[in-house]
């Protein structure tokens, strides 16, 4: 990585760097009303997680 790095060829260095970092999780943590509904509008995502934090 760091020979591709130093050599200036950003293409081969973001390409190992996609082959060989971390994969994506599978799992997403779902924010729910009281009715374990989940929330879709971001607005109301933010509000419920202010409300988790206060």
């Amino acid at each position: 990585l760091e020979a591709e790095a130093e050599s200036g060829n950003c293409r081969k260095f973001f390409q190992l760097i996609r082959a060989t970092g971390s994969k994506k999780s599978g799992v997403s943590e779902a924010i729910c009303e009281d009715d374990e509904m989940p929330i879709t509008n971001i607005h109301r995502r933010l509000g419920r997680l202010a409300e988790f934090f206060e």
